[in-house]
Protein backbone atom coordinates (compact mmCIF):
# COMPACT_ATOMS: atom_id res chain seq x y z
CA UNK A 1 0.00 0.00 0.00
CA UNK A 2 3.31 2.21 -0.37
CA UNK A 3 2.06 5.66 -2.19
CA UNK A 4 -1.64 4.66 -2.56
CA UNK A 5 -3.47 7.63 -1.53
CA UNK A 6 -6.58 5.45 -0.21
CA UNK A 7 -7.93 2.14 0.60
CA UNK A 8 -11.21 0.75 0.08
CA UNK A 9 -11.84 -2.16 1.74
CA UNK A 10 -14.90 -4.66 0.83
CA UNK A 11 -13.84 -8.20 1.24
CA UNK A 12 -15.99 -10.04 3.42
CA UNK A 13 -18.00 -13.60 4.00
CA UNK A 14 -21.86 -13.18 3.13
CA UNK A 15 -24.58 -14.37 2.31
CA UNK A 16 -23.03 -18.18 2.89
CA UNK A 17 -25.42 -18.62 6.23
CA UNK A 18 -24.90 -21.70 8.68
CA UNK A 19 -22.26 -23.35 7.13
CA UNK A 20 -19.81 -20.78 7.98
CA UNK A 21 -18.07 -20.84 11.49
CA UNK A 22 -17.86 -18.08 13.91
CA UNK A 23 -13.98 -18.16 13.80
CA UNK A 24 -13.77 -17.77 10.30
CA UNK A 25 -15.88 -14.79 10.14
CA UNK A 26 -14.02 -13.39 12.96
CA UNK A 27 -10.84 -14.70 10.93
CA UNK A 28 -11.80 -12.77 7.48
CA UNK A 29 -14.56 -10.20 8.54
CA UNK A 30 -12.89 -9.01 11.62
CA UNK A 31 -9.07 -9.72 12.20
CA UNK A 32 -7.76 -9.61 8.51
CA UNK A 33 -9.52 -6.22 8.47
CA UNK A 34 -7.41 -4.95 11.38
CA UNK A 35 -4.44 -6.19 10.13
CA UNK A 36 -5.05 -4.64 6.71
CA UNK A 37 -5.48 -1.09 8.61
CA UNK A 38 -2.56 -1.52 10.78
CA UNK A 39 -0.89 -1.58 7.08
CA UNK A 40 -2.34 1.18 5.85
CA UNK A 41 -1.27 2.98 8.58
CA UNK A 42 1.96 2.15 8.68
CA UNK A 43 2.21 3.11 4.47
CA UNK A 44 0.77 6.35 5.00
CA UNK A 45 -2.35 6.07 3.54
CA UNK A 46 -4.44 9.36 3.62
CA UNK A 47 -8.06 7.73 3.46
CA UNK A 48 -9.49 4.01 4.36
CA UNK A 49 -13.02 3.67 3.66
CA UNK A 50 -14.46 0.27 5.50
CA UNK A 51 -17.81 -1.27 3.74
CA UNK A 52 -19.08 -2.69 6.74
CA UNK A 53 -22.97 -3.59 7.21
CA UNK A 54 -26.26 -2.17 8.81
CA UNK A 55 -25.80 -5.72 10.88
CA UNK A 56 -22.63 -4.74 12.93
CA UNK A 57 -25.77 -1.83 14.42
CA UNK A 58 -28.79 -4.45 14.48
CA UNK A 59 -30.31 -7.62 13.66
CA UNK A 60 -32.26 -8.64 10.66
CA UNK A 61 -35.13 -6.13 11.57
CA UNK A 62 -35.65 -3.44 14.32
CA UNK A 63 -38.82 -2.43 15.84
CA UNK A 64 -38.04 2.00 15.81
CA UNK A 65 -36.01 3.67 13.03
CA UNK A 66 -31.96 3.46 13.22
CA UNK A 67 -29.31 5.73 13.46
CA UNK A 68 -25.69 5.52 14.32
CA UNK A 69 -26.22 7.00 17.89
CA UNK A 70 -28.23 3.77 18.96
CA UNK A 71 -26.09 1.56 20.74
CA UNK A 72 -24.56 -1.20 18.42
CA UNK A 73 -26.45 -4.79 18.88
CA UNK A 74 -25.53 -7.35 16.23
CA UNK A 75 -27.21 -10.14 16.29
CA UNK A 76 -25.20 -12.74 14.51
CA UNK A 77 -21.51 -13.75 13.95
CA UNK A 78 -21.71 -11.76 10.74
CA UNK A 79 -22.69 -8.50 12.12
CA UNK A 80 -20.16 -9.29 15.50
CA UNK A 81 -17.46 -9.77 13.19
CA UNK A 82 -18.09 -6.13 11.26
CA UNK A 83 -18.79 -4.56 14.31
CA UNK A 84 -14.88 -5.80 16.03
CA UNK A 85 -13.84 -4.92 12.83
CA UNK A 86 -14.95 -0.81 13.02
CA UNK A 87 -13.63 -1.07 16.29
CA UNK A 88 -10.10 -2.36 15.27
CA UNK A 89 -9.49 0.58 12.48
CA UNK A 90 -11.38 3.71 15.51
CA UNK A 91 -8.39 2.65 17.42
CA UNK A 92 -5.67 3.52 14.56
CA UNK A 93 -4.83 6.93 13.47
CA UNK A 94 -6.15 6.62 10.02
CA UNK A 95 -8.30 9.25 8.64
CA UNK A 96 -11.15 6.34 8.39
CA UNK A 97 -14.87 6.68 7.11
CA UNK A 98 -16.68 3.59 7.94
CA UNK A 99 -20.17 3.16 6.29
CA UNK A 100 -23.13 0.71 7.30
CA UNK A 101 -25.40 -0.06 4.03
CA UNK A 102 -28.47 -1.83 4.55
CA UNK A 103 -29.30 -4.22 1.68
CA UNK A 104 -28.14 -3.63 -1.66
CA UNK A 105 -29.69 -3.91 -4.92
CA UNK A 106 -28.07 -3.49 -8.66
CA UNK A 107 -26.71 -5.63 -10.73
CA UNK A 108 -25.11 -8.89 -9.45
CA UNK A 109 -27.54 -8.70 -6.35
CA UNK A 110 -27.59 -11.96 -4.08
CA UNK A 111 -29.23 -12.94 -0.98
CA UNK A 112 -33.25 -12.23 -0.21
CA UNK A 113 -33.18 -9.51 -2.59
CA UNK A 114 -32.40 -11.78 -5.43
CA UNK A 115 -34.73 -14.70 -4.26
CA UNK A 116 -37.60 -11.55 -4.36
CA UNK A 117 -36.30 -10.67 -7.84
CA UNK A 118 -36.84 -13.81 -9.39
CA UNK A 119 -40.26 -14.17 -7.57
CA UNK A 120 -41.22 -10.71 -9.71
CA UNK A 121 -40.17 -12.69 -12.45
CA UNK A 122 -42.81 -14.54 -12.68
CA UNK A 123 -46.10 -14.42 -14.45
CA UNK A 124 -48.18 -15.37 -12.02
CA UNK A 125 -49.75 -13.10 -9.05
CA UNK A 126 -48.03 -13.16 -5.72
CA UNK A 127 -49.47 -13.34 -2.24
CA UNK A 128 -47.50 -10.12 -1.07
CA UNK A 129 -50.31 -7.82 -1.08
CA UNK A 130 -50.47 -8.16 3.25
CA UNK A 131 -46.38 -7.40 3.57
CA UNK A 132 -46.66 -3.81 4.15
CA UNK A 133 -43.61 -3.79 6.55
CA UNK A 134 -40.76 -1.41 5.47
CA UNK A 135 -37.44 -1.99 4.69
CA UNK A 136 -34.53 0.37 3.75
CA UNK A 137 -33.26 -0.27 1.01
CA UNK A 138 -29.57 0.72 -0.96
CA UNK A 139 -29.01 1.43 -4.90
CA UNK A 140 -25.80 0.60 -5.72
CA UNK A 141 -25.07 3.47 -7.52
CA UNK A 142 -25.49 5.39 -4.32
CA UNK A 143 -23.20 3.07 -2.26
CA UNK A 144 -20.32 4.10 -4.86
CA UNK A 145 -21.02 7.84 -4.32
CA UNK A 146 -20.92 6.92 -0.66
CA UNK A 147 -17.63 5.51 -1.21
CA UNK A 148 -16.47 8.66 -3.60
CA UNK A 149 -17.83 10.80 -1.07
CA UNK A 150 -16.05 9.19 2.00
CA UNK A 151 -12.64 9.08 0.10
CA UNK A 152 -12.62 12.88 -0.82
CA UNK A 153 -14.96 15.38 2.07
CA UNK A 154 -13.13 16.75 5.04
CA UNK A 155 -16.68 15.78 6.51
CA UNK A 156 -16.45 12.28 6.40
CA UNK A 157 -12.84 11.78 8.37
CA UNK A 158 -13.40 9.33 11.32
CA UNK A 159 -16.70 9.15 11.01
CA UNK A 160 -19.43 6.20 10.94
CA UNK A 161 -22.38 6.36 8.29
CA UNK A 162 -25.64 4.97 7.59
CA UNK A 163 -25.88 4.28 3.85
CA UNK A 164 -29.70 4.11 2.55
CA UNK A 165 -31.96 4.96 0.28
CA UNK A 166 -34.38 8.01 1.24
CA UNK A 167 -37.26 6.05 2.07
CA UNK A 168 -37.83 2.35 3.26
CA UNK A 169 -40.45 -0.13 1.35
CA UNK A 170 -42.78 -2.94 1.75
CA UNK A 171 -41.86 -6.16 0.22
CA UNK A 172 -45.62 -5.49 -1.95
CA UNK A 173 -44.00 -1.82 -3.13
CA UNK A 174 -40.44 -3.75 -4.29
CA UNK A 175 -42.85 -6.24 -5.92
CA UNK A 176 -44.39 -3.78 -7.64
CA UNK A 177 -41.63 -1.74 -8.53
CA UNK A 178 -39.73 -4.33 -10.34
CA UNK A 179 -42.89 -5.89 -12.20
CA UNK A 180 -43.08 -1.63 -13.08
CA UNK A 181 -39.62 -2.08 -14.71
CA UNK A 182 -40.96 -5.62 -16.43
CA UNK A 183 -43.65 -3.44 -18.32
CA UNK A 184 -45.90 -5.89 -16.15
CA UNK A 185 -48.85 -5.21 -14.27
CA UNK A 186 -48.46 -5.36 -10.35
CA UNK A 187 -50.05 -8.86 -9.84
CA UNK A 188 -50.01 -8.87 -6.28
CA UNK A 189 -53.25 -9.62 -3.91
CA UNK A 190 -53.35 -10.31 0.01
CA UNK A 191 -52.87 -13.28 1.86
CA UNK A 192 -52.94 -13.30 6.01
CA UNK A 193 -49.47 -13.73 7.19
CA UNK A 194 -50.15 -16.50 8.76
CA UNK A 195 -51.84 -18.35 6.00
CA UNK A 196 -48.61 -16.95 4.32
CA UNK A 197 -45.67 -18.38 6.49
CA UNK A 198 -47.54 -22.10 6.95
CA UNK A 199 -47.58 -21.92 2.90
CA UNK A 200 -43.77 -21.17 2.35
CA UNK A 201 -43.30 -23.87 5.97
CA UNK A 202 -44.62 -26.43 3.76
CA UNK A 203 -41.23 -25.96 1.60
CA UNK A 204 -39.35 -25.39 4.28
CA UNK A 205 -39.13 -21.70 4.22
CA UNK A 206 -41.20 -20.83 6.83
CA UNK A 207 -38.61 -18.56 8.37
CA UNK A 208 -38.35 -16.33 5.25
CA UNK A 209 -41.13 -14.46 6.01
CA UNK A 210 -39.35 -12.85 8.72
CA UNK A 211 -36.22 -12.00 6.30
CA UNK A 212 -38.62 -10.55 3.77
CA UNK A 213 -40.82 -8.62 5.86
CA UNK A 214 -39.35 -8.25 9.10
CA UNK A 215 -39.23 -4.26 9.75
CA UNK A 216 -35.59 -2.29 9.10
CA UNK A 217 -36.24 1.37 8.64
CA UNK A 218 -32.20 2.89 8.65
CA UNK A 219 -31.87 6.47 8.71
CA UNK A 220 -29.49 8.27 6.26
CA UNK A 221 -29.80 11.83 7.64
CA UNK A 222 -26.24 12.02 8.90
CA UNK A 223 -24.55 10.93 5.66
CA UNK A 224 -27.02 13.39 3.74
CA UNK A 225 -25.89 16.31 6.73
CA UNK A 226 -22.49 15.37 5.97
CA UNK A 227 -22.90 16.33 2.40
CA UNK A 228 -23.73 12.86 0.51
CA UNK A 229 -25.71 13.84 -2.75
CA UNK A 230 -26.17 10.08 -3.89
CA UNK A 231 -29.42 9.70 -2.17
CA UNK A 232 -31.94 8.12 -4.12
CA UNK A 233 -35.61 7.33 -3.88
CA UNK A 234 -36.19 3.33 -4.14
CA UNK A 235 -39.70 2.94 -6.10
CA UNK A 236 -37.74 4.61 -9.43
CA UNK A 237 -34.60 3.19 -8.94
CA UNK A 238 -35.55 -0.50 -8.91
CA UNK A 239 -37.75 0.59 -11.65
CA UNK A 240 -34.89 1.07 -13.98
CA UNK A 241 -32.61 -1.65 -12.08
CA UNK A 242 -35.58 -4.43 -13.24
CA UNK A 243 -35.86 -2.67 -16.56
CA UNK A 244 -32.38 -3.27 -17.28
CA UNK A 245 -32.16 -6.59 -16.41
CA UNK A 246 -35.52 -7.19 -18.48
CA UNK A 247 -34.15 -5.65 -21.48
CA UNK A 248 -31.01 -7.93 -21.21
CA UNK A 249 -32.75 -10.84 -20.69
CA UNK A 250 -35.24 -10.38 -24.04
Amino acid sequence: MHGCEGVVHLAAIAHIGSSISSEDYDRVNHRAVADLALEAQRAGVDRFVFISSIRAQTGSHAYFPITEIDPPQPTDDYGKAKLAAERAIEATSLRFTILRPVTVYGPGVKGNFASLVRLARLPAPLPFGALNRRRSLLDCAALVDAVVFSLSSPCAVRQTFIVADRKPVSVCDIVVALRRGMNRPPAVFSMPRSMLKATLSTFGRGDDIERLDGELIASPAKLISAGWRGVKDTPPALESYSRQLWMRAE
